[in-house]
């Protein structure tokens, strides 16, 4: 099986098996793009609302809110290397708007995918030792937040399948190289 096809069997499983509503699929939507375009400090932002609104769905799999610590906390490694659009140089030459980009602590939380909580990830992740193991977790976790956030918020479907697709089946194609 292709990895397209791949993707497209893993959506439609997901979507019979997970059901958020459609602002907290639309906030996950909004980070996975941010995440995408190294928006890192949007990213923070989006996960901590998508889990802020989780709370308020019933009967949410545990996989999905590890799946956003899991992005959320490559943002807050990534977030002071982030290429800002915001730009504010003085005469001096130095851009303020990286200050609070910089400055801001962000609290950093590990994450990961327990081992008896792992049924629901696209990519069987190894129980012997693994080269990259947070890159095994990342790539999980943006397949199966874009599975439930492409079922869950029909609107931010376009968004996902330009921002999202391509290189979720790039990723899956290194998986399947291995």
């Amino acid at each position: 099986m292709e990895e397209e096809e791949l993707l497209e069997a893993y959506v439609s499983g997901i979507s019979g098996s997970i059901s958020l509503d459609e602002d907290t699929a639309h906030w996950i939507a909004l980070m996975l793009v941010a995440f995408r375009m190294d928006l890192y400090d949007r990213t923070i932002s989006m996960a901590e609302k998508s889990l802020k609104s989780m709370q308020k769905v019933p009967s949410v799999p545990d996989q999905v809110a590890t799946a956003i610590c899991i992005v959320r906390e490559e943002a807050v490694e990534k977030v002071a290397s982030q290429k800002t659009i915001r730009s504010s140089f003085d005469w001096d030459g130095h851009d303020s708007s990286r200050d609070e980009l910089v400055a801001q602590d962000y609290e950093s939380v590990a994450c990961s995918f327990q081992p008896e909580k792992r049924d629901l990830l696209i990519i069987p992740l190894p129980d012997k030792d693994i080269g990259a193991p947070e890159a095994y977790m990342r790539d999980n976790a943006l397949v199966l937040l874009y599975a439930v956030a492409y079922v869950g918020s029909p609107s931010d479907a376009q968004a996902l399948e330009e921002h999202m697709r391509d290189y979720l089946i790039q990723r899956l194609e290194l998986y399947a190289e291995e």
